[in-house]
């Protein structure tokens, strides 16, 4: 078998006990989990920024459609469309 490193230590599978190796392999497949799972949280990141970016932006559309329908003038309304219309 291939010698691996864990946290700084160089071991060698076939110089562990058959209950090493067990619980070398448990390690292995948590560290595949966690790999897994960082992935899916990036991916899902990715979305979600996506996501978010496309409601917000149909919702300053909204709001300013509607103020333009009403011709309102509320500073606050005001300031949220040019935030996110880059103004």
């Amino acid at each position: 078998m291939q010698k691996i490193t864990v946290d700084g230590i160089e071991i060698d599978p076939e110089e562990l006990s058959d209950h090493g190796r067990e619980q070398l392999e448990k390690l292995k497949g948590l560290e595949a989990q966690m790999a897994k799972l960082k992935s899916d949280i990036a991916a899902f990141h990715a979305m979600y920024t996506t996501a978010r970016g496309s409601y917000v932006q149909a919702i300053v559309k909204d709001l300013t459609q509607s103020a333009i329908s009403e011709n309102t003038s509320d500073p606050k309304l005001g300031s949220v469309i040019k935030r996110h219309a880059g103004l």
